[in-house]
């Protein structure tokens, strides 16, 4: 009799394995917001009413560093700053060396920009003496400010803090890349940043310079004499030549492509660094005039693409909509930021801080409801999205802020069985990998609330010992891949981030039925998104359009 109860209890438990793993989803909406980590924005998750620390959540309130030469290791309370601050920590390769310190995190970055925020250090250094005390500039944590919109008192990260205790949460999500932006967006459209197709070993390592605005101005449409730093594989970025920032090799929307699954991207402008596809010369396809002409880009870019890009999918959701037609969702939308709604530190008085109200709107929008200027709910004419859609956000790099948890170790040792063996050097995952971590959150039908991904080592909190939940951006190509029964990027004999990235946790997605939607309280209402000009938004932005206002991003 226990036999046979053993049995069963097998049975039951494989049955409910299989269930747990095999949802998919006829949409996946991947949201990139800027330049976070844990520790800086989700300090919100260790106090009531939305959970504790270090477990189930490992966010930490104390960052570790070293005071004048010849000190050890001091331990420092994170400084509170709004979201909105000016306060812009350098997050190139450079700085990544210097504030992973060789094993520890307990340097600060090159350089900290800023020119308003009380805390701003003579020369933009990172630390200095004000008023007889120290002044760490990446020691920071977004305070969850209260403020006034339209009439009404709001805590600014609620909807964030909402979303990750509603939903999924990853305790160790890393950024694949050791630098900004323009490399973090080639790894989310690609797996790599490689400049052309495999056997090539050198990577992208920073963000384009050399020619005058090139933050925004760049890829296969950039002016002549704009570059971008190579590293190798073994993170070296100064023994190699820079290149033009247009790149030749296979990627995701590929795979998407020959499938004949739908693909957009929405950004705000065309040339920036957030606008990854502008860099892959057989989507670009570029013309006389600076210009993108490729078929994909005709389809599946330019139209998303604009002051109002980053609100469009809010309408490819249907708010506003009249009816179904309305309803325009493709199979696959990367959606980045404009520079009022992301999260981006340095936007300083021209950012809104509105990146968490832009975020729960698309979110709600998925759900099939929407709120106007008045308050008032209206639903969508898309009410089947709540039931065939995930929602992936991510930040695409840490930038230059402090997180206590060391960058996961290189893919290489946990392929070819754990046993250590790195793959061959054409492939990726034996030196230039992992940065810090940054947020990822899960939302889904599917997902249980309040589900946490990786468990904390309480004796070690400072590492990813749970090397099954250690993700980067590779675990999201990942994802979608195996939604969409695609191959890998690479083929079968050479590996991009995707093939090395551990897959996604399927308790992310394993409710067996769908959950009824319980709205995320935004206090901007999705139509300022859609039109920032309705009546009683007060979007009175006027900074710069993409998501960060420096070539440094």
């Amino acid at each position: 009799m226990k036999r046979v109860t053993k049995i069963l209890l097998l049975l039951a438990s494989l049955s409910a394995t299989l269930a747990y793993t095999q949802t998919t989803f006829q949409h996946i909406i991947v949201i990139v917001q800027e330049n976070r980590t844990p520790d800086n924005l989700f300090q919100g998750l260790c106090a009531s009413p939305y959970g504790t620390c270090p477990s189930p959540y490992n966010i930490s309130p104390n960052g570790t560093v070293i005071l004048p030469p010849g000190t050890s290791g001091t331990q420092v309370a994170l400084t509170p700053d709004p979201l909105y601050d000016d306060l812009d920590p350098d997050h190139g390769n450079k700085s990544f060396v210097q504030m992973y310190n060789s094993g520890g995190v307990n340097a600060g970055p090159t350089s900290v920009g800023c020119t308003k925020s009380p805390y701003c250090c003579p020369n933009n250094a990172s630390e200095c003496v004000i008023n007889g005390s120290w002044v760490f500039n990446w020691l920071h944590y977004v305070e969850n400010d209260n403020f006034e919109y339209n009439g009404k008192f709001y805590n600014r990260l609620d909807p964030y803090l909402a979303v990750a205790t509603q939903y999924g949460w990853a305790n160790y999500f890393f950024q694949t890349n050791q630098g900004p932006s323009f490399p973090a967006h080639q790894f989310l459209l690609s797996g790599t940043s490689t400049t052309s197709a495999p056997p090539n070993t050198l990577f992208a390592a920073d963000n384009p310079y050399g020619a005058g605005n090139d933050f925004d101005n760049t890829g296969c449409t950039s002016p002549n004499g704009e570059v971008v730093k190579l590293i190798d594989g073994n993170g070296n970025e100064n023994t190699n030549s820079p290149v033009y920032p247009c790149f030749e090799h296979a990627t995701l929307t590929d795979l998407l492509d020959n499938a004949g699954d739908s693909w957009r991207w929405y950004a705000n402008t065309s040339g920036s660094i957030w606008t990854a596809p502008n860099a892959i010369h057989h989507i670009c396809n570029p013309i006389a005039g600076n210009t993108c002409n490729g078929q994909d880009w005709v389809k599946n870019v330019a139209p998303y693409v604009g002051p109002l890009g980053p609100g469009m999918v809010l309408t490819d959701l249907g708010v506003n909509g009249t009816n179904h037609n309305a309803c325009q969702l493709a199979d696959v939308s990367w959606v980045t930021p404009d520079g009022g709604w992301s999260d981006h530190g340095g936007i300083g008085g021209a950012g809104l801080g509105f990146g968490p109200s832009w975020v729960a709107d698309i979110v709600n929008a998925v759900g099939g409801v929407y709120y106007d200027t008045s308050g008032t709910k209206h639903n969508t004419p898309c009410p089947e999205y709540w039931g065939n859609t995930a929602v992936l956000i991510v930040w695409d790099d840490w930038g230059g802020w402090y997180d206590h948890v060391l960058p996961a170790p290189s893919p290489g040792v946990w392929l070819d069985n754990d046993q250590g063996i790195c793959p061959a050097p054409s492939n990726w995952g034996c030196g230039y990998i992992y940065g810090f971590r940054v947020p990822f959150m899960f939302v889904s039908a599917y997902t249980p609330q309040q589900f946490v991904s990786g468990t904390v080592n309480l004796q070690n909190t400072t590492t990813c010992t749970d090397t099954q939940h250690c993700y980067d951006f590779g675990s999201i190509l990942k994802f979608i891949e195996t939604n969409f029964n695609l191959a890998e990027i690479a083929g079968t004999n050479y590996h991009y981030a995707d093939h090395v990235a551990k897959p996604l946790d399927p308790g992310f997605h394993s409710l067996p039925t769908a959950r009824t939607f319980t709205p995320i309280p935004a206090p901007v209402p999705a139509i300022c998104f859609v039109n920032p000009n309705t009546q009683n938004c007060y979007l009175n932005y006027t900074g710069p359009l993409d998501p960060d206002d420096d070539a440094s991003d």
